[in-house]
């Protein structure tokens, strides 16, 4: 009789082990919440900022406005920088940069002088930046 050796362990098929990452809020879901935060707090001023000016009347449609452009990021969310106008006032200041500029002067020179410094100061947008920023807009 023969005696047959005992049969070889199948190989077994090693599986990936999911490592539990904690997800992080992409960057721009976090720029979106910032904008409507803020927006929201500019607007909560219930009146047109420019109320008066022009030869035109004020609608009921408030938006919010930079003082300067939202390309300066780290400007971008700071309540200073944003101004509470109607819809009409918005868009006649946006095709006349110059009547912007002397309605800034002549209204909000201290304010406009502090953000013109501001806005050449270097800072990184990265996820800490933009938690605090979101931080700091939900205390107002």
């Amino acid at each position: 009789m023969k005696i047959h050796p005992a049969p070889k362990p199948s190989k077994r098929i090693k599986t990936k082990k999911r490592i539990n990452r904690i997800r992080k809020t992409p960057l721009a879901k976090l720029k979106r919440e910032a904008d409507k935060l803020c927006g929201d707090i500019v607007r909560s001023r219930g009146i047109c900022e420019a109320k008066g000016y022009g030869k035109f009347k004020c609608n009921s449609n408030l938006q919010w406005c930079h003082l300067f452009s939202r390309r300066y990021q780290k400007l971008r969310w700071l309540y200073q920088n944003g101004l509470c106008m109607c819809s009409s006032h918005h868009v006649f200041f946006t095709y006349n940069p110059n009547e912007w500029t002397m309605f800034l002067i002549k209204n909000y020179k201290d304010t406009y002088k502090w953000l013109y410094k501001e806005k050449e100061k270097y800072v990184k947008i990265n996820r800490t930046f933009l938690e605090h920023t979101l931080e700091e807009l939900r205390r107002y």
